[in-house]
């Protein structure tokens, strides 16, 4: 099953996933991680997990937004992005790119596809129109770069076991606060999240349910054990994050008490 989630692996190849809602932090600790503290990535936003307690990497792109230029300076620096006066340029060079990027890697339009190959019927293809930068920049993007440009082909990994699931979540609060947290809880949020994410893709995937072409309820009960049965002899942990830290706050307090 797939989750929203960053994860990453320490030196003997134990991962770390590292769920939560966009923008709490998590392509900025992986970056901090990965980048200084010698850890692998397996994904900064979408991995998977197999019911026998393994993290998969899913192959994608970074999706950069602005905030993340103070994670990844040298790579905002070499793409020309970040400062207001080059915006316009980026996103049109990046553009239609990272929109092909979210759709093609969107899974439920992948399933819609091959669901509606297997039936003969014929897909409607997308209409080639590249975006306005107006649209890019309500989504909040400015380039989608690959995992390897960033980082280098030696910190990306394609699977390992999970040795921890740290759930991270933003709060009023002025202190950083880590719990323990159930498995059911845990695993009712990480497969709430990732349908969140994929609600745009939502009604065409209703719409094969009403149709009886895919079954919504194995799918749905499917997809559920398989992510309680992936976290359900894993320490589990609720990360609480103040609203306002910087990254390396953000670093600190994991490696201080996660590693």
């Amino acid at each position: 099953s797939l989750i929203h989630a960053a994860a990453v692996a320490d030196k003997d190849g134990n991962v770390i996933v590292l769920p939560g809602p966009g923008g709490v932090g998590k392509t900025a600790l992986l970056g901090e991680l990965v980048g200084r503290q010698n850890f692998r990535v397996l994904g900064d936003d979408i991995v998977g997990l197999s019911r026998s307690g393994e993290c998969l990497a899913f192959p994608r792109s970074f999706a950069l937004k602005e905030y993340h230029q103070s994670v990844y300076p040298e790579v905002f620096r070499r793409l020309g992005i970040g400062k207001k006066s080059d915006k316009k340029k980026s996103l049109q060079r990046f553009g239609l790119r990272l929109l092909w990027l979210l759709r093609e890697n969107a899974p439920l339009v992948g399933i819609s596809r091959s669901l509606m190959r297997g039936m003969g019927v014929r897909a409607r293809p997308m209409q080639a129109v590249p975006p306005s930068p107006a649209h890019l920049q309500e989504l909040g993007y400015l380039a989608a770069v690959p995992v390897e440009d960033i980082f280098g082909a030696d910190k990306i990994l394609t699977k390992g076991p999970i040795a921890k699931i740290i759930f991270l979540e933003r709060y009023a609060g002025k202190q950083f606060r880590s719990e323990t947290i159930s498995h059911t809880s845990l695993a009712q949020r990480m497969f709430a999240i990732i349908h969140h994410e994929w609600v745009a893709d939502m009604r065409r995937f209703f719409s094969l349910g009403a149709l009886e072409i895919l079954d919504l309820n194995n799918y749905f009960k499917t997809v559920n054990q398989i992510i309680r049965d992936a976290v359900a002899d894993k320490p589990c942990n609720l990360m609480k994050i103040p609203e306002n830290t910087t990254p390396d706050d953000l670093v600190k307090f994991f490696l201080d008490n996660f590693t």
